[in-house]
């Protein structure tokens, strides 16, 4: 991703190839989806050769969830805040999805093709093999799903708050914003909350969301999921 100035104004500009595995052309369907629904970057452009995908969008005067200058159960309830107003959407209308059988099919062309990486494993993973993971992720599948709309990449950093009033200034990196279970981003934010403020800032989380009740196995099965985007 490349940060610079288009039409005057400040802009991020990303590329990638058509084949990638997250290639743009789905962040710039979903931004088109999402725009007037929940604050998310304006598009500038979007365009393809015959080699590559091109996308720019505005820039966001906002900065990363975690970085917002209050007290931890504070930036907690926002980010809980955040997290609900997108998972409160309205569902119907969306084009979108990622099924659990969707999910399991993303693991497995990954390790098929060699695009995890090793570099991000969380340490109660790095011992394992891709191909182990994979088995048990199949195993784990849940037999029905509690559906709204996610994020798919739900980390403090995608997530940008106004810097002066802490309130919601855009999601971003949405490529995998789609109806789909819940545990799909609460399993991602267990992670990301728990490294900077602890099981208690997972607990507040939870307060803050407004559900206290985790089903372990479908907890495992996304925590697992997560490996592998």
């Amino acid at each position: 991703m490349f940060k610079g100035v288009f039409v005057e104004r400040d802009c991020y500009l990303k590329i990638t190839p058509h084949a990638h595995r997250m290639a743009v052309k789905a962040e710039y369907e979903h931004l088109k989806w999402l725009q007037g629904r929940i604050p998310v970057p304006e598009i500038l452009a979007y365009v393809e050769d015959e080699a590559r995908q091109y996308l720019v969008t505005a820039a966001v005067d906002g900065i990363d969830a975690f970085e917002f200058d209050a007290k931890p159960d504070d930036i907690i309830r926002l980010y809980a805040k955040a997290i609900r107003r997108l998972h409160d959407l309205p569902t119907a209308d969306c084009p979108f999805t990622w099924t659990p059988d969707e999910q399991i099919a993303f693991a497995r062309k990954s390790v098929q093709n060699n695009q995890v990486n090793d570099d991000n494993r969380d340490e109660a993973f790095k011992e394992r093999s891709w191909e182990s993971m994979l088995e048990e992720l199949i195993r784990l599948r849940p037999n029905d799903a509690d559906l709204v709309m996610v994020h798919g990449d739900a980390y403090n950093d995608n997530m940008l708050l106004n810097p002066s009033s802490g309130e919601l200034a855009a999601f971003i990196d949405v490529g995998f914003v789609a109806v789909a279970d819940r545990y799909t981003d609460l399993a991602m934010i267990y992670d990301d909350v728990v490294d900077y403020y602890g099981i208690e800032g997972w607990q507040a989380f939870l307060k803050h969301y407004g559900s206290t009740d985790v089903e372990p196995q479908r907890f495992r099965f996304y925590q697992l999921l997560n490996e592998f985007i």
